[in-house]
């Protein structure tokens, strides 16, 4: 690639994006939660959403009605919630945190904590969920290691995660937990009709500053 920092003469075909830095909301700071250096781990994209696997899950997000979102990694035995940039309580923190709770002694006595107790992290995959679509988002951190041996992480961890998993679809389907819109369509006699309803919305999401 031409780099000569030390990590890149080490392994030169060093170059990759991390998916949970690549998502467009809070995309691109130079505060600490991603890095703009090609062989960093934490290495944002060229642009927001510039990777098929964000992309993949941006269209699966925006294309149904997503309540709930969960992204699952490794490790420190955490359930983080928005916001990983800032300290400041999101919007429906009265919400988030005591589900973040059941979901955390469901997995068997994790942490719950809001994203940027762990660390400063930006374009991440709950936080833009969240931000967008106000979908309620969580990250699941399992383990004591990167990338265990499976047996002591998925086979040991799979029954806490289903009762994770559970609580968030129940969730998800609670319509006291996520804004509703009612109405109807009555025909200009006032008479029924058969009518399909097509509701969308426009938004845009905040980079980070300089972007």
């Amino acid at each position: 690639s031409g780099a000569t920092a030390p990590v890149a003469r080490k392994n030169p075909d060093a170059y990759g994006v991390d998916p949970n830095r690549n998502y467009s909301y809070a995309w691109g700071d130079d505060g600490g939660g991603s890095s703009g250096t090609h062989i960093d781990q934490t290495y944002r994209g060229d642009a927001p959403f510039s990777e098929p696997e964000t992309r993949n899950v941006r269209r699966l997000v925006l294309s149904r009605h997503v309540t709930g979102v969960i992204t699952n990694h490794t490790y420190g035995d955490l359930v983080l919630r928005p916001w990983g940039h800032t300290a400041k309580d999101s919007p429906d923190e009265r919400i988030l945190a005591p589900l973040g709770a059941r979901l955390a002694r469901a997995l068997g006595g994790y942490a719950n904590q809001k994203g940027i107790g762990l660390y400063a992290t930006t374009g991440t995959t709950d936080d833009w969920a969240y931000a967008a679509t106000s979908a309620l988002g969580y990250t699941f951190e399992h383990g004591a290691a990167f990338h265990p041996p499976y047996a002591s992480s998925v086979g040991k961890d799979f029954k806490g995660v289903l009762r994770a998993y559970m609580i968030m679809a129940r969730a998800a389907a609670n319509p006291n937990l996520h804004g509703l819109i009612s109405g109807r369509v009555v025909s200009p006699g006032g008479r029924p009709v058969n009518a399909r309803l097509w509701l969308t919305k426009k938004f845009r999401t905040p980079l980070g500053r300089g972007n």
